[in-house]
């Protein structure tokens, strides 16, 4: 599948801003199963400065500073993305969890240990006995690693309502489990939160959804904005991600930009200004299919 996608964020200060100091986290990855063809941003005013890095988990940052006053800050990120389909038999020959728990604290070459971070409690994945309690049903002993979570994707699928509004990045986890509401960063950091009380890596993946359905097949929930779901580690396997807001494997139409223990570690866009007071923030995000001869090809700016 091939996708262009426009992510425009606006910044309106009540009052002039006299610096900015910003990050961006736009860049979409490149991965075994997606591949950025081109990306560029357009930032008005114009910056005075404007670096690219990358961070410890491998997402691509750009790190931009605007010395004039200004009392509106525009930001467009425009990609290209190929994706391509995961192969979904992985599900059905998984080792036992309890195995894969051992693998990823005993193995000792340098990727294991460098995501055994993941393991760890983070900001807003914090574990709690009810978040015990609701992972527990999902783990018997000896089910399959793969089996296991998509068994816990399901169950917070259906047990916790999809409710924009009802909760905040800083809204804790009891909360959304006292609610059973929230949004798919809730539901991200609730799976999370689960999997590594279960002693199992994961991570909080961000980016898109493609905005028009398949033919015949309902609407994502989450299109038209910036989504998030999760991946485990699996020794052998890699990386698999699992949505638990549309109760999905994420295949070819979930365009990954960023991931890392939570959201904290991958906000689209954080700085710091002088100035401005207060202000009011608009996002929009399309994500629309582009037809093969149609597409642009690689490139970037």
């Amino acid at each position: 599948m091939h996708y262009h996608i426009t992510h425009r964020t606006q910044y309106l200060y009540n009052e002039p801003v006299s610096l900015s100091h910003n990050i961006l986290l736009l860049t979409p990855r490149t991965t075994r199963f997606q591949q950025l063809n081109r990306f560029e941003t357009r930032i008005d005013p114009k910056p005075s400065l404007m670096e690219e890095m990358s961070d410890r988990f491998g997402n691509s940052k750009r790190y931009f500073e605007i010395h004039e006053s200004h009392e509106v800050l525009n930001i467009t990120a425009r990609s290209e993305v190929t994706t391509c389909r995961r192969d979904l038999s992985i599900l059905e020959r998984s080792m036992p969890w309890e195995q894969v728990v051992r693998r990823l604290r005993e193995d000792r070459d340098a990727k294991s240990i460098l995501n055994r971070l993941f393991l760890l409690v983070s900001p807003l994945a914090e574990p709690g006995k009810a978040i015990l309690d609701f992972v527990t049903p999902s783990f018997p002993p000896g089910r399959p690693v793969l089996e296991a979570v998509w068994d816990l994707t399901g169950r917070i699928h259906q047990g916790f309502r999809y409710a924009p509004g009802s909760t905040e990045i800083s809204t804790p986890l009891h909360e959304v489990m006292k609610r059973r509401e929230g949004v798919c960063q809730d539901f991200a950091h609730l799976q999370i939160a689960a999997l590594r009380l279960m002693g199992l890596a994961a991570c909080y993946v961000s980016g898109y959804l493609e905005t028009r359905p398949p033919p015949g097949q309902p609407r994502l929930v989450g299109a038209d904005a910036s989504h998030a779901w999760i991946a485990v580690r699996i020794p052998d396997l890699g990386w698999i991600p699992f949505d638990p807001t549309n109760n999905v494997v994420a295949g070819e139409s979930h365009i990954m930009v960023a991931c890392g223990r939570d959201y904290s570690d991958v906000a689209p866009v954080s700085g710091i200004i002088i100035g401005g007071s207060h202000h009011t923030l608009e996002v929009s995000v399309d994500v629309l299919p582009v037809p093969e001869n149609a597409f642009h090809g690689s490139g970037k700016t």
